[in-house]
């Protein structure tokens, strides 16, 4: 007998022993799984075919409403914020019986900060195809959130310094021709006066006046040189509107490069903001540049509209085109540039590239 009774302890305590380890093995799997869950998703749920609520697992860490505050009622019976997302198109999902992904809306409960859920659900139906509900998850997306609205804010304040960058470029740019016209210019103009003068008077030796001729032609060319300087700080012909300055644009472009350069411009008359017409002309004045270094382009092709207050720009050739590989090099930011001068504008911009066939450049702007 005694020895009998020291078996049976001596198997209850090797099956208490191994009891303990699964225990134990159990509650660290159930740790995980609750750590999993707890990352994974704030809520996990279930709905009735009337969309409310009947089960809720609602982790509160951080604040938010807890489940007696939510069983019985739909979600947006919550305290949610009607205009942070398309609830119309949510509804009809519904309606339609669909699943759903990542559905984001927004809640403020008094007390708590704002908060933000993403949710997820997919329809069930009983054993007669009969609807019967929605089973889904949620998570707390408030501090994704906070970083895409600081990430936003970010991105607008560079956008203005942009902006207030490039009209602090443009404002000296124009002061700089207007000082090289006024003076130097000027001063040039006098100079040659002088020594056309010169050259007019009877008792000068024939090789004093070859060497006034040099000087003449010296002073037409450095005349020329500047004219040409001034014309690239700020064109004159800014001043007489948009469609003057397209086409001088253009043919200044063929002149220079010798590409063939077709202008299309139809539509309403062009009459727009003196910044909306600079930017257009800098866009196309950064387009035709890249063509000429990159594009290896026989002929260029620019259609200018204007319809319904929303102005139209397209810039293509029939060059070679981006490669199927392409990535942009680095300090090269003629393209970013223009999407930037367009966004600032509040108008849209999109590349059409064919590799060996050439690149367009579009671009609407509202004005």
């Amino acid at each position: 007998v005694a020895r009998h009774a020291q078996r049976i302890k001596k198997m209850v305590v090797e099956r208490t022993g191994k009891l303990n380890e699964v225990q134990q093995a159990l509650r660290s799997s159930e740790g995980r799984s609750s750590d999993l869950a707890d990352l994974a998703c704030a809520v996990q749920w279930e709905q009735n075919e009337f969309y409310r609520y009947t089960f809720l697992l609602f982790n509160t860490v951080g604040g938010g409403l807890g489940p007696p505050a939510v069983i019985g009622g739909t979600r947006w019976d919550l305290p949610i914020d009607l205009t942070a997302s398309d609830w119309p198109a949510h509804r009809l999902q519904l309606e339609c019986h669909q699943p759903f992904f990542n559905f984001e809306y927004k809640i403020q409960t008094e007390g708590h900060p704002v908060q933000w859920f993403s949710t997820s659900g997919t329809p069930l139906f009983g054993s007669h195809s009969q609807f019967t509900g929605y089973r889904g998850i949620a998570r707390n997306i408030s501090v994704r959130k906070q970083a895409e609205a600081a990430l936003y804010d970010s991105r607008s304040t560079l956008r203005q310094l942009a902006v207030h960058q490039e009209n602090i470029r443009e404002q000296e740019r124009k002061r700089i021709a207007r000082d090289i016209h006024d003076d130097l210019g000027q001063n040039l103009m006098a100079l040659r006066l002088d020594v056309s003068f010169m050259s007019t008077r009877s008792d000068l030796m024939l090789a004093d006046q070859e060497f006034v001729d040099r000087a003449l032609r010296q002073i037409d060319s450095t005349i020329g040189a500047l004219r040409t300087i001034i014309s690239d700080l700020r064109p004159a012909v800014l001043d007489l509107g948009l469609r003057a300055s397209v086409e001088w644009q253009a043919q200044e472009f063929e002149r220079r490069s010798g590409i063939v350069c077709h202008l299309q411009m139809g539509g309403d008359d062009f009459v727009t903001s003196d910044e909306c017409a600079l930017a257009v002309f800098r866009i196309l004045q950064e387009s035709l540049s890249n063509v000429l270094r990159h594009a290896r382009a026989n002929m260029v092709k620019i259609e200018l509209t204007l319809t319904n207050n929303v102005l139209f720009l397209r810039i293509a050739d029939d060059g070679i085109g981006l490669p199927a590989n392409y990535c942009r090099r680095e300090n090269a930011f003629g393209l970013i540039g223009i999407e930037e001068r367009v966004r600032t504008l509040g108008g849209m911009f999109s590349i059409e590239n064919t590799v060996g066939q050439g690149m367009a450049v579009m671009l609407s702007i509202p004005i």
